[in-house]
């Protein structure tokens, strides 16, 4: 593990890398967990890149980890809705991809890629959706190198969308149903461990989609005891400096202009960095309902002519919100066909 002071006030990351793939050129990817799941869930994917030619830097997010918390403002500001919050983010993933540039290296031109699982979109999007922040030379030279950001199975919160209130939709994060706080997070992270089957994806439709609460085989029942102590960590859920645990209303204006800002903007900045959003077909509403609507918003602004980035949508069947978990090789085969092509 490699714990980098990132900038002069001291602010530290720690990731794991893979390192250097002799005898090839190869991509590099920086892996950003989503809520309460740390990098330890990608740690097992590592060999499997490495086979596919992909060298793995495996990032801690903001108060996970070794990597610094949130200061007590950070915190304020998200509870508020300030966009300051997501300024330190930005900030952050400038700098951390700066300070692997300098000391990782070196790297071939548009050869590396970042990921980001289910609200941890909400900071690898900062790069793109916090222009001012980050200094134009510094953009400049991550420009050079970052060739394309992989949105995983990303959440709705993590664009700001709003959340559908369709007949017979059952939402997780507002079941108030269970006595202690406790109960009320196991059932969220079991709702979205389950399988659904949707009856017609291909409609793009509400009625092509369960919202209900009735999915099977989830994924956290399968989990050892072991392996969920070294995968979860709650203390920045619990204290409020993770996006992916805030109440969501007062946050959601920050995130949906930050998503616009980097996605649908006639004035991009890293214009050349390209999006692949993978959506697991098997997945709740929650994730898959973004998905369909951030497709949906993309066809729409393209046929009105707006300049968009460039966004590819790919589709990983018999997936749900724990791929990488359930079907390992799938997911990779799946990120590195995406990342080369």
């Amino acid at each position: 593990m490699i714990v980098a002071t990132i900038d002069a006030e001291g602010t530290q990351y720690a990731f794991t890398d893979s390192g250097p793939i002799h005898g090839q050129d190869y991509k590099t990817l920086l892996m950003f967990h989503g809520t309460i799941f740390n990098r330890e869930s990608f740690e097992p994917l590592v060999p499997s890149f490495n086979k596919q030619g992909i060298r793995v830097i495996n990032v801690s997010r903001r108060g996970y980890g070794e990597t610094f918390e949130h200061s007590a403002s950070d915190i304020a500001n998200l509870a508020e809705g300030r966009d300051e919050f997501l300024k330190v983010l930005a900030r952050d993933v400038a700098n951390l991809l700066i300070w692997v540039l300098d000391n990782l290296g070196p790297f071939e031109e548009h050869s590396l890629s970042m990921l980001s699982w289910s609200m941890g979109t909400s900071t690898t999007l900062s790069l793109l959706g916090q222009r001012d922040i980050v200094s134009p030379e510094t953009y400049a030279r991550i420009g050079r190198y970052l060739e394309k950001l992989v949105l995983h199975d990303s959440s709705l919160t993590a664009f700001g969308f709003d959340i559908p209130t369709f007949e017979g939709l059952y939402n997780p994060f507002l079941d108030r149903s269970f006595p202690t706080i406790q109960e009320y997070s196991d059932n969220i992270n079991m709702y979205l461990s389950l399988y659904f089957d949707h009856p017609d994806l291909q409609s793009r439709q509400p009625s092509g989609v369960n919202f209900s609460r009735n999915g099977t085989r989830p994924t956290m029942a399968r989990m050892t005891p072991e392996y969920i102590a070294r995968v979860m960590e709650s203390k920045a859920a619990a204290t409020g400096a993770d996006a992916g645990a805030v109440p969501y209303p007062p946050i959601q204006r920050m995130l949906r202009e930050q998503a616009n800002t980097a996605l649908f903007n006639p004035d991009l900045v890293l214009p050349s960095v390209t999006i692949a959003t993978i959506g697991c077909m098997h997945t709740s509403w929650f994730l898959l309902w973004a998905f369909i609507e951030l497709e949906r918003r993309h066809k729409e602004f393209i046929e009105r002519g707006v300049k968009v980035r460039p966004i590819t949508f790919v589709e990983l069947t018999n997936a749900n919100h724990f791929v990488h978990h359930d079907a390992p090789e799938d997911f990779v085969g799946c990120v590195a066909k995406v990342i080369k092509d």
